[in-house]
């Protein structure tokens, strides 16, 4: 049995060299997409995903291999365990008893940290198998060097060395330094006509956060910060803001049936839409954040101090988990807007190669030619600029 998150997830990470060493090898095997079976001989190979494990009955199986294993949260993590622990008893005469595998990249105190515990606790044997990054003779030494640089010595314990270690605790965003982060100065009113203004976008009722940007040299700039108790007043207030440049509004998507409402403030001021269909994750982009102030490629401008003030004060539970937003108090929402933004051009825009091989997605291609003009765009990573009139009841776009 081979196990992933998802089907598709396991199809984007160990089956794309699964089916490349059948290829290299000339190994003979059938394929049924249906059931999701490989037969190669007399072996049988099922797929199976861990999202529901209460799903997981009714196999008998010798071993099991899992990969990504840390995609699943604690509790998921536990049952998953379990449930495939009944299913691995198949005995093959003259070879060792059945087992199961569990590889995972280094994420800390999660998932896989629980199940170690676990074992130990409960006398269960099995052996632990750690890589360091540095004695990986296929990395270029630039990408370790990169690495040593981005890291803070406790995450290179972590994600370097694969050590159980509690990175994720106290501050939700602990990169951010006012010394390092905060500038007394201020370039909302000196932003050039042919600057992009990014702008990302918390959504609440009675109060919405927001927070705007400028990429200049590799570094991305707060410039301002809003608070808009209407949020159909956002777009002529941005635009008076910024009346020259382009403005891609990155919202929260979780609210995108009320897109269309929203659409005709956002026609009539020319202001486009990025889009994806969900949000980014919390931890992963929050991380992402966290590493562009540290490594000072996020500066928050002295006329957004209450978007540095939300970015120095978040906190994580009781729980060690980044909390949602409650209540007008909360810097959660200011944290979200500079969530949405970053995650955006990271993935989108040259200069961020650092760090989107090693944060963001290692497939990710720089930004291209420019676009042609079109009402709905599919832009590189998982993005897509929406034309406030793609909403127009005559189009048929979508």
């Amino acid at each position: 049995m081979l196990c992933g998150y998802t089907l598709s997830h396991l199809e984007k990470t160990a089956l794309i060299y699964f089916r490349q060493y059948l290829t290299i090898s000339k190994t003979e095997y059938n394929e049924n997409k249906k059931f999701n079976v490989f037969k190669i001989g007399t072996v049988t190979v099922i797929l199976q995903p861990l999202e529901n494990p209460g799903e997981i009955f009714g196999l008998d199986v010798y071993k099991i291999y899992v990969e990504e294993v840390d995609e699943l949260t604690t509790d998921k993590m536990l049952d998953a365990v379990k449930a495939l622990n009944e299913r691995c008893r198949q005995v093959i005469p003259d070879e060792r008893g059945p087992c199961i595998c569990l590889a995972s990249t280094a994420q800390g105190q999660k998932g896989l940290y629980a199940v170690y515990n676990h074992f130990k606790k409960s006398g269960v044997g099995f052996i632990l198998i750690r890589g360091r990054t540095e004695d990986n003779i296929y990395l270029p030494k630039s990408l370790i060097s990169d690495m040593y640089k981005m890291y803070t010595p406790e995450e290179r314990e972590v994600f370097m060395h694969a050590l159980f270690l509690a990175i994720a605790k106290g501050r939700v965003l602990p990169g951010f330094d006012w010394e390092r982060n905060y500038a007394s100065y201020d370039l909302d009113t000196q932003v050039r006509p042919d600057e992009e203004i990014f702008w990302g976008q918390d959504i609440n009722s009675g109060y919405n956060r927001g927070s705007a940007y400028v990429l200049r040299d590799g570094v991305l700039y707060g410039i301002k910060y809003y608070d808009f108790q209407d949020l159909m007043d956002a777009p002529k207030v941005v635009r008076h803001d910024f009346p020259f440049n382009k403005i891609l509004w990155i919202p929260d998507v979780t609210i995108s049936n009320q897109f269309s409402a929203f659409a005709r403030e956002l026609r009539k001021y020319k202001i486009k839409i990025i889009y994806r269909k969900k949000s980014p994750s919390v931890e992963d982009s929050s991380f992402l954040v966290s590493k562009l102030f540290y490594l000072k490629r996020l500066i928050i401008c002295k006329i957004a101090k209450d978007l540095a003030q939300a970015c120095a004060t978040a906190m994580r539970d009781k729980n060690n988990l980044i909390p949602k937003g409650v209540g007008q108090n909360s810097p959660i929402h200011a944290v979200d807007g500079v969530r949405y933004v970053a995650t955006y051009v990271v993935a989108r825009y040259p200069g961020f190669d650092d760090i989107r091989k090693l944060i963001i997605d290692k497939r990710a291609s720089l930004r291209s030619e420019e676009d042609k003009e079109a009402l709905v765009k599919k832009l590189d990573s998982v993005y897509t600029e929406i034309s406030p009139e793609a909403f127009n009841r005559s189009s048929n776009i979508f």
